[in-house]
């Protein structure tokens, strides 16, 4: 390996995270893997995140601050993207911390197994206002892409991809407002094999409430643009469609969108038997749980 060249360019995201962005980008930089880049790319913030950067790269040039007008965290990435001067790009979030070996052990097996282009680990994510924590995710199955048809195991920040890849795929596709990296994964994951890592390598950190505390609007609008998306691809196979359907039911439990997605489900799979089966069970079982709460 060539010690000098940049191997690895790191994306980071941000708005308005002067609190939090430091801890971020020194978790990357800090990594026992030193040939890497990192690139601040400021969606447009109105606090004292840029000064933050600055002072952060006149310690280490390897961390660059770029900022773009408000456009959102895809158009930001795909920023990223194209100014990447590395073979790999990965993903950071704001207020996420990687783990210190994240990248060594990730080019571990993107230099040794030649046939996956890129790697995904399991996370920790904390639902901070809570107190408690989660492990995901919980299991990958093979293939993979029928996997992805159905639910999301794979987060932004514990990706890393080959970015002639990602180029391929047209990086992130700034329509979704939620779910970026599960389409970009099952795009990615039908063409190419990706490798899971079963170690945890990120703290992922949510500040709100553990069920969709930001915009169910737009989770259920970025479904519905993943839905259409694989559809073709899902039909062919009735377990995944069953699956994608009832996970989507589920999602929005408790939520203003639960009707909506509950009947538009079992539409969708013309009110399938053992849909009905599973979604009742399920029913049951949440309803069992919030009486003994």
């Amino acid at each position: 390996m060539d010690h000098n060249k940049v191997m690895v360019s790191v994306i980071i995201p941000t708005y308005n995270r002067e609190k939090t962005i430091s801890k971020s980008v020194l978790s990357v930089a800090n990594q026992s893997v030193r040939n890497i880049e990192v690139l601040v790319i400021d969606d447009g913030s109105t606090d004292a995140t840029g000064e933050v950067i600055r002072t952060l790269s006149a310690e280490d040039p390897r961390i660059k601050y770029y900022k773009q007008e408000n456009g959102g965290a895809n158009k930001a990435r795909n920023l990223g993207i194209r100014l990447a001067a590395g073979k790999y790009v990965a993903f950071n979030d704001s207020d996420d911390i990687w783990r210190q070996d994240k990248i060594k052990k990730e080019l571990e097996i993107l230099q040794n197994r030649r046939e996956y282009r890129g790697v995904f680990s399991k996370f920790e994510l904390h639902y901070v206002n809570e107190n408690r924590s989660l492990v995901r995710p919980k299991r990958v199955e093979k293939p993979l892409y029928h996997q992805l048809m159905v639910a999301n195991v794979v987060n932004t920040p514990n990706f890393i991809i080959e970015k002639k890849v990602i180029q391929e795929m047209g990086g992130f596709n700034e329509e979704l407002r939620r779910f970026q990296d599960w389409e970009l994964a099952t795009k990615i994951s039908r063409k190419y094999n990706l490798f899971f890592l079963d170690e945890i390598l990120t703290d992922t950190y949510q500040f709100g409430s553990g069920h969709l505390s930001n915009n169910i609007t737009a989770a259920y609008e970025s479904y519905h643009l993943i839905e259409r998306e694989f559809e073709e691809d899902r039909n062919r196979n009735p377990r995944v469609k069953r699956d994608f359907y009832f996970y989507r039911a589920m999602f929005f439990y408790g939520t203003e969108e639960f009707k909506s997605a509950l009947f538009g489900s079992l539409k969708k799979c013309n009110y399938n038997l053992i849909l009905i089966a599973k979604l009742s069970l399920k029913y049951m079982q949440l309803l069992a749980q919030r009486r003994k709460k």
